[in-house]
């Protein structure tokens, strides 16, 4: 999102009208999915419709937040200029739209840093994640990022001379340099700081989760079959005790909870390893999908546009205009897709959790009277 001392020369204004009907189409349409999608998940979390409270739900509100400030400022912007023809928002107004994509951009990588060593820790550490992952502590890594980002743009506007100016290919505002060096200066250090850095954190916490999981299925696959051979063989001998359908939905609620020690770790052993690993539940697991999902959308939005970044501090010239404006509408939809993944994901997974129950409840009815 920058450039140097120049942006390409206005050709908004001579685009045949399919083009603007087509662009403006695309964008508007990303804008209402984004602004209906980010206040429907912050209500639906509000009212409880989700885990609301953990330090998961917090920090997919935060990134809600994020991508709601940039559909209801930045984006009504980009489609009024895409429209328009041309930017109708005075030099105030660009500095305000640079200045919020750049600034929730980074915000939100850190974020998803910060979930993915979450969910790293309540995989594998529970314990730790119990005592880092309090509701005020996740809320002040979420302050901590937000001021971070704010300060380095900040001195990098008011102290280096940069400001944002209006890049008419891409329909947004970027960050305009006095030299070359200036602007690739600012790509390696936002790259390394903001992209690769928090990068490393995801694909680290992810491959550990991703292992663990993989151990913890295949121990279920195992239990399954001894499971099964006891019974074929008529065995009277029960693996596990059994549990009247109340305390069996208890059971589930403290196992699904994030945040609650996990029944099968005794007092002893969680005093003798305080940060022990712990069983996995169903919905611990699929929430992690669920967040792996919502990186892995965020990266596939993001990655070609930091490589366009890259690519254009490098070359003399400009790229074609299409590859720009894929680069902004990628970038917007980045703020519309979250909602509908974690809406969709814990939509399916609240009805699982509830047929669980339900089915649950059946077995020991039908046990209680045999």
């Amino acid at each position: 999102m920058n450039a140097s001392g120049i942006v390409p020369l206005n050709i908004l204004d001579k685009r045949r009208l399919r083009a603007v009907v087509a662009e403006s189409t695309i964008l508007l349409l990303i804008n209402v999915v984004g602004i209906m999608g980010n206040l429907c998940l912050c209500v639906a979390v509000y009212r409880g419709v989700t885990l609301r409270g953990t330090s998961t739900n917090i920090l997919i509100v935060a990134l809600s937040v994020a991508d709601l400030v940039v559909s209801l400022v930045a984006m009504p912007m980009s489609a009024s200029a895409l429209i328009c023809g041309k930017w109708y928002f005075t030099n105030l107004g660009c500095q305000i739209q640079g200045f919020i994509v750049h600034l929730l951009a980074f915000v939100s990588l850190q974020v998803m840093a910060i979930t993915a060593f979450s969910r790293y820790l309540r995989v594998i550490r529970p314990s730790c994640f119990q005592k880092l992952f309090t509701k005020k502590r996740t809320l002040g890594m979420v302050v901590f990022s937000f001021s971070l980002s704010s300060a380095f743009l900040a001195f990098l506007t008011f102290r280096r001379g940069a400001s944002f100016i209006f890049h008419p290919h891409k329909a947004l505002c970027v960050m305009k340099f006095r030299s070359i060096f200036d602007s690739r200066l600012f790509t390696v250090i936002t790259g390394v700081t903001f992209v690769l850095t928090p990068a490393a954190v995801i694909i680290a916490c992810y491959s550990k989760i991703s292992h663990a999981i993989r151990h913890h299925n295949r121990k279920m696959s195992k239990r399954t079959l001894r499971e099964r051979s006891s019974i074929d063989t008529g065995s009277t001998v029960h693996s596990t005790i059994r549990l009247s359908p109340q305390a069996a939905v208890r059971q589930l609620n403290v196992d699904t909870l994030p945040g609650q020690k996990n029944s099968a770790v005794s007092t002893s052993d969680a005093n003798r390893n305080k940060c022990g690993t712990s069983k996995l539940s169903v919905v611990e697991i699929k929430i992690t999908k669920t967040v792996f999902v919502l990186i892995l959308a965020f990266a596939t939005c993001w990655i070609p546009c930091f490589t366009i970044d890259i690519i254009d501090t490098q070359i003399t010239g400009w790229l074609d205009r299409k590859l720009y404006l894929t680069y902004t509408i990628l970038a917007y939809l980045s703020s519309a897709v979250n909602p509908l993944i974690y809406g969709g994901m814990a939509s399916s997974l609240k009805k699982k959790r509830k047929k669980w129950v339900k089915d649950l409840r059946r077995k020991f009815t039908v046990d209680n009277k045999l």
